[in-house]
């Protein structure tokens, strides 16, 4: 693996993480939350080279946590969980 390509899975792990961390949430949490299976997402935050986050995905969680905490996000979040 390029030094480039591995610097841009540890930006991207990175910044996966920093959006999760927003919310307060855990992993799995935060994974039931955008129906993303935990293994997987796990796998983004761990530099897991087999489970690289698109860049797409990365800004629609991104785009959605922004919009969850400019709302009454805790409630939102517990009657989600609930459901499933």
């Amino acid at each position: 693996m390029a030094e480039n390509e591995k610097i841009e899975i540890n930006e991207l792990a990175n910044r996966i993480r920093e959006i999760r961390a927003k919310t307060g949430m855990s992993q799995a949490e935060f994974s039931q939350l955008f129906n993303i299976p935990s293994r997987t997402y796990e796998g983004w935050e761990m530099n897991n080279d087999k489970h690289k986050p698109p860049i797409y995905t990365i800004n629609f969680l991104e785009i959605s946590v922004n919009k969850l905490l400019e709302t009454n996000f805790s409630n939102d979040v517990i009657k989600i969980l609930q459901k499933r």
